[in-house]
C-alpha cells in the first residue's frame, strides 16, 4: 500500500502554528494529569461520567491526531530535504525523542511507588504491575501487546504509571508507518522486509478498529490525512474569519456530541 503513496511536498510548519500546536499539547497534558488525578483521589465526581466525559480520554484523542499529523509531516519533510534519510535515522529520531523522557519517568515512578508501598502497602493498588519484568516490558513497549495471552506473558503499564499504555500503541504505529514509508515506498519488497512490516503491523492493525481506546490507530491516521490534505488544500479557505467560524462550529458540534455520549473514543466525535 505504501509503495503507491507519493510523498507530499511540504513546507516547514510556521513558527506561529508550531507554538499553537505546542499550546494544544500543553493543554492536553494538563487534561491527562488532572483527569487521572481526579480518579486517583476520588474527587470532583461532576467532572467524570456519568456527568461528563473523561477529560483524559479527550486528551488521548487529541494526542493521537496531533501525532499522526506531526510525525507524518516530520517524516515527509525529512525525506524531501535529506536525500539519504533512512529507517535507521528515523528510529534514532523517535528513540531519542521518547526514551530521554521515558527512562527517567519509569525510574521516578519506581521510586515514588516504593515510597507509597513504604507508607501503606495495603492501599497500594498496583502490586501485580510493580516488578522488574513489567519494568523491562515497558522499556521495550510491550505493555498490553496483543499477543501476550497466546505466549503466557501478561504485561501492563509499570506500577502506577497507568497512562503509559497509549505510548506503546503510538510507538508501534511510528515503527509501522516509518518502515512502510522508508522501506517499502520504493518497492523494496523482500521476504525480510515483508516479514518485518507484518510484525510491525500487529499493534496498529489490532488498534485500527478495536483495542484499548476503540481504534486509536484510526485516529492517528486522521492526523495523517490532515497532513496530506494540508499539502494540497492549505489555502483553499483564505478568509481567517471563515476559518474561525468553522472552528467554532465544529468545536460546538463536537462538544454537544461528547457531552451527550460521554464517550471520547468514537470517530463521529
Amino acid at each position: 500500500m505504501f509503495s503507491k503513496i507519493k510523498v507530499p511536498q511540504l513546507k516547514k510548519i510556521p513558527e506561529g502554528s508550531s507554538l499553537l500546536l505546542d499550546l494544544l499539547r500543553a493543554i492536553s497534558v494538563q487534561l491527562v494529569l488532572v483527569g487521572h488525578g481526579i480518579n486517583f483521589c476520588s474527587i470532583w465526581p461532576n467532572l467524570k461520567p456519568p456527568y461528563a466525559p473523561y477529560m483524559q480520554n479527550i486528551a488521548v484523542l487529541i494526542f493521537f491526531i496531533l501525532s499522526g499529523y506531526l510525525i507524518s509531516h516530520s517524516l515527509f519533510r525529512k525525506v524531501q530535504v535529506i536525500p539519504n534519510y533512512n529507517f535507521s535515522s528515523y528510529i534514532i529520531d523517535r528513540f531519542s525523542r521518547i526514551y530521554t523522557a521515558l527512562i527517567p519517568a519509569l525510574i521516578f515512578v519506581g521510586l515514588l511507588d516504593l515510597y507509597s508501598i513504604h507508607l501503606n502497602s495495603i492501599t497500594y493498588s498496583y502490586h501485580n504491575a510493580f516488578d522488574l519484568k513489567t519494568f523491562i516490558g515497558n522499556l521495550f513497549m510491550l505493555q498490553d501487546f496483543p499477543l501476550q495471552k497466546h505466549i503466557g506473558i501478561t504485561l501492563t503499564s509499570f506500577g502506577s504509571a497507568r497512562p503509559l499504555w497509549t505510548l506503546a500503541i503510538e510507538w508501534w504505529i511510528y515503527m509501522w508507518f516509518g518502515y512502510g514509508i522508508l522501506k517499502l515506498r520504493n518497492r523494496k519488497f523482500s521476504v525480510t522486509n515483508t516479514l518485518v512490516f507484518g510484525l510491525l503491523s500487529i499493534v496498529p492493525f489490532v488498534n485500527l478498529i478495536a483495542g484499548r481506546g476503540n481504534g486509536l490507530t484510526a485516529y492517528w491516521l486522521f492526523g495523517l490525512v490532515v497532513c496530506i490534505g494540508l499539502s494540497r488544500y492549505q489555502y483553499a479557505i483564505k478568509s481567517n474569519w471563515l476559518k474561525l467560524c468553522l472552528i467554532a462550529l465544529l468545536l460546538s458540534i463536537a462538544t454537544l456530541r461528547v457531552m451527550e455520549t460521554k464517550e471520547a473514543y468514537e470517530p463521529l466525535f
